[in-house]
């Protein structure tokens, strides 16, 4: 058969053909109804690039496209050779999809985007930034609360399988993506500035979660910048006053891969829970390698117990060659804990709530923070819940990295340790943790720069002598954050020293960015690319506050390179009223 591709513009009509540009439909409820009235598997559905698209439906979600498995809808999903692929057309920024009424329900219910009981589903080059919500509002209920949701619940029923969203932009809105189901690909996605999804005022509190990954097997989410990750919690809710997390992880979550990911300015890396009230039922199997870390509080939080949203049955989670830091810049632990570090206004000082009761425990107490936390690993040694090997961790923010070495669970090898500096109490390994086999705590150079404030400024590639080269033990994983071949023994950490030789023609990103002309406004930012080998990803126009922003491209060949760019705005104007 013939792909078949619809064009969809908001200068468009629902009575036209839409099988051309100049005969496009218009609205988010026609590609609904589309779905279950004649799709096809290899059926494109492109949107307007420039244009935005907030026409769909009021309801929980503003276009459902559902399969045969859910009662009342029959829509169609792809094959493996012809997936049903929603993209763009045209040139410009991506097309905009944002919920349409806020009013017209609540917010912890306001889907973009739902996909349930189909398969063989692409989203690529599509952007989800609600310009309509105040940037620098972290307080609030977004407007958006989730761009896509793939799959939903804890029935097989409503998963969703072999579904990719990638090259995709989220900002301003209160999660990008959450998903249910097996073989699912989120790639190369930009997720930003993450909001409430509703209720700040009481226990309810919930929100600024970029990626919430509920039940499955086989995902796989690699190449994703993820920043923002924190909105306000009311005092009696669960977050106790600080919400977000780079990514959450619920339930059994299994034989999957979370890689090559930069997460960054987020109110902690990993959470992982348990909503089934199985105690049997938990995260398994999965690998979390390659990943940049940047000041997000700690690494992974495992409720292991049998509370209501932990479980005894978190079992082998494996850490291999992830970079992460902790310093004297970040926002959610030490010295500047909850102030405003990119001067864009936002800060935990906006929080009705910020002096009266103490924010999360876990991000700034000494004496709970760890880099791995966890109530306990008690039970048989042989069934690993934590296997951390090849991994830079950098703390100088005045906590303890490590819990006390009676956690017959927790494995750790070939591990660097960069501990330095004080808030408080100095920063130590941890009372009663002691190096294990093949680890070092030093505070020799190790990288070839690290002098930025910032880390996500910082140029990772390994010196010569660092003690980080030829230090790793082999994991099996072939290539690292840029892309290039591993060696055995690997490095410890995210790149080979290899990749820190020039190569010819080298993959090269750049940037151009307009500016912001009054207080609190916004500026485009466009990310291109040269060198290396085409196509790419990575690359487009991004609509921004004041801040600064790290891009990552990525060449066909699966080298990176980032983008560093700093947007300022005007002073804002104080007006003062005498008589």
């Amino acid at each position: 058969a013939v792909a078949r591709k619809f064009y969809i513009s908001t200068s468009g009509n629902d009575g036209n053909n839409g099988t051309s540009p100049s005969t496009p439909w218009k609205t988010l409820a026609k590609v609904q109804s589309f779905g279950s009235n004649g799709a096809m598997p290899g059926d494109t559905i492109a949107f307007k690039c420039g244009d935005t698209f907030a026409n769909g439906s009021n309801g929980y979600n503003s276009m459902m496209w559902w399969g045969p498995s859910r009662p009342g809808f029959n829509c169609a999903s792809g094959t493996a050779n012809s997936p049903i692929v929603f993209t763009s057309y045209g040139l410009g920024e991506k097309p905009n999809l944002l919920y349409p009424s806020p009013t017209a329900t609540a917010s912890r219910d306001r889907f973009v985007l739902g996909f349930s009981g189909v398969s063989w589903i692409v989203i690529d080059g599509i952007q989800f930034n609600d310009i309509r919500f105040a940037i620098n509002d972290k307080v609030g209920s977004a407007l958006t609360k989730t761009a896509i949701m793939l799959g939903e619940g804890l029935t097989s029923s409503s998963f969703v399988s072999n579904c990719t969203v990638k090259n995709c932009s989220f900002s301003n809105i209160g999660s990008a993506i959450e998903a249910a189901g097996n073989y699912i690909s989120i790639l190369n996605d930009s997720i930003t500035n993450l909001k409430n999804w509703g209720d700040t005022s009481g226990s309810y509190d919930a929100g600024a979660m970029p990626i919430v990954l509920s039940s499955g097997k086989h995902y796989q989410v690699i190449g994703n910048y993820i920043k923002g990750g924190w909105a306000f919690s009311g005092a009696t809710a669960s977050g106790q006053g600080l919400n977000g997390v780079g990514i959450e992880i619920l339930n059994d979550f299994d034989s999957s891969f979370v890689g090559y990911n930069t997460i960054l300015d987020c109110a902690g890396t990993l959470e992982f829970g348990n909503q089934t009230g199985n105690i049997a039922v938990g995260a398994d199997n999965d690998t979390f390698a390659y990943n940049k870390i940047i000041n997000s509080s700690n690494f992974a939080y495992i409720p292991t117990g049998t509370g209501s949203f932990g479980t005894g049955a978190f079992s082998k989670l494996r850490f291999y060659n992830n970079f992460f830091v902790s310093n004297q810049y970040s926002r959610q632990t030490g010295p500047r804990y909850g102030t405003d570090i990119y001067g864009n206004g936002q800060s935990f000082a906006s929080f009705p709530s910020w002096n009266s009761f103490p924010q999360n425990s876990s991000t700034y107490n000494y004496s709970n923070w760890r880099i791995f936390q966890y109530p306990y690993d008690n039970g048989n040694p042989l069934d690993t819940l934590i296997d951390a090997r090849n991994n830079i961790f950098w703390i100088t923010t005045g906590q303890a990295a490590l819990k006390a070495d009676v956690n017959v669970r927790t494995k750790r090898r070939n591990n660097i340790y960069h501990l330095a500096g004080s808030y408080t109490y100095p920063t130590v390994l941890g009372s009663g943790a002691t190096l294990s086999t093949a680890e070092i705590s030093t505070i020799a150079k190790i990288f070839a720069d690290s002098t930025s404030n910032f880390p996500e400024n910082w140029d990772l590639n390994l010196i010569s002598n660092s003690p980080a080269v030829n230090a790793g033990v082999y994991v099996g994983i072939s290539k690292d954050f840029a892309g290039n071949p591993v060696s055995n023994p690997p490095e410890i950490g995210i790149y080979e020293f290899s990749s820190s030789t020039p190569v010819s023609n080298p993959l090269s990103g750049s940037s151009t960015s307009g500016s912001i002309t009054c207080f609190g406004g916004s500026a485009s930012i466009t990310v291109s690319a040269t060198g290396g080998t085409a196509p790419y990803t990575g690359t487009g126009v991004f609509t921004v506050s004041a801040g600064n922003y790290s891009y990552i491209v990525t060449d066909a060949s699966g080298t990176k390179d980032t983008v560093n760019v700093s947007i300022t705005q005007p002073t804002a104007i104080t007006v003062s009223v005498s008589s």
